[in-house]
């Protein structure tokens, strides 16, 4: 059985569903933390993903996943606060104010600064981290050197890596340990995995550092960039890979935790967008509702996966779940372990 030191994954991670119909800052409660990443999407309509956290700062507005754009300065949140986040005031904000929305909250808290090592001019970075659950907030400033080394203060090597340099319109670069260090996805693109060895200099994080290569999607000289590190926790946080058996009934990807959230990536063999679920908007399974960081549009009602006591199962032959010995990797997140310290088990949908 797998132990974790987590007992409530609500202290750490929550999907929250929230209304608000009309314009006006709305307090939207129901968490158990103050969050410091908050991806919204509204549900209702063809609009885009937002992603907010505290080391930009609220006010900066929001960066769209789907989207390479710069960031939004136009239409921040009010405000992260103690058990919620509040909304901002103005109208037409990309779904802010729209009726039904789904937020995805993180908590980090830990913050800090400093300068950036390795080769290269030194530059000044923060960042707001949880090594108890595996999440790296950091904002540094590019130098346009190959070997560029950023501190994530996890104690561990992070899995997965999500980059956004949030002053220009580059691609949101994904690193993920199970394509390896020279090779790159993107967030906001439905394509396979782009050979990158200029992305992180073909070295892979260790549990100090990211190493950067000189490529200006993550690494431009004189620009802000953003990075959301995760890291394995057993139990409770896992990133990891599976291989497509082409029939409906699809394997078994065992990730020691019911999930609350997951999403994930066709990486070979065609373009696929990407795909994501959460506990809070299918209740029971099969998971269908399936929306993708790539795209802007409505969820889609035919992706059927289940939420199981110890993972997931795909219940699809489609491509872009499930192409015959293709890899696809995911990022999941937990709603209860199997069996924590508490040794409380998690049960079945």
């Amino acid at each position: 059985m797998a132990f974790t030191t987590i007992n409530k994954s609500t202290d750490y991670f929550e999907t929250l569903k929230y209304s608000n119909a009309g314009d006006g800052a709305k307090a939207v409660t129901g968490l158990d933390f103050t969050p410091d990443w908050v991806w919204l999407k509204a549900l209702s309509a063809n609009m885009y993903h937002q992603s907010h956290d505290s080391v930009k700062g609220v006010s900066a507005g929001p960066l769209y996943p789907n989207d390479p754009a710069a960031i939004d300065t136009g239409y921040p949140l009010s405000s992260f606060d103690s058990g919620g986040f509040t909304t901002g005031a103005q109208s037409g904000n990309e779904g802010q104010n729209s009726a039904s929305h789904v937020a995805w909250c993180w908590r980090a808290g830990t913050t800090g600064s400093g300068t950036t090592g390795g080769s290269g001019t030194s530059k000044s970075y923060n960042y707001s981290v949880n090594t108890t659950s595996g999440l790296s907030i950091i904002k540094y400033e590019g130098n346009g050197t190959n070997n560029h080394q950023i501190p994530h203060h996890l104690g561990v090597a992070p899995k997965m890596i999500i980059f956004k340099n949030f002053q220009s319109g580059y691609s949101w670069d994904t690193y993920h340990h199970n394509i390896g260090n020279a090779h790159r996805l993107y967030l906001d693109s439905s394509v396979i995995k782009q050979s990158a060895t200029n992305f992180l200099n073909s070295t892979t994080p260790t549990s100090t550092y990211i190493n950067l290569g000189d490529a200006g999607h993550t690494n431009h000289n004189g620009t802000n960039h953003i990075a959301y590190c995760f890291a394995n926790v057993t139990g409770y946080q896992k990133c990891g890979f599976y291989v497509g058996n082409g029939n409906s009934d699809g394997p078994t990807i065992i990730t020691n935790f019911k999930p609350a959230m997951v999403f994930f990536k066709r990486t070979e063999g065609g373009a696929a967008n990407w795909q994501m679920w959460d506990n809070k908007r299918d209740t029971y399974n099969p998971v269908e509702k399936a929306l993708h960081p790539d795209i802007a549009n409505q969820s889609s009602n035919d992706q059927d996966i289940d939420f199981l006591s110890n993972g997931f199962k795909i219940r699809s032959n489609q491509n872009h779940l499930n192409a015959s010995g293709n890899k696809f990797i995911y990022y999941a997140v937990a709603e209860a372990p199997i069996v924590g310290t508490n040794n409380v088990p998690a049960v079945a949908r």
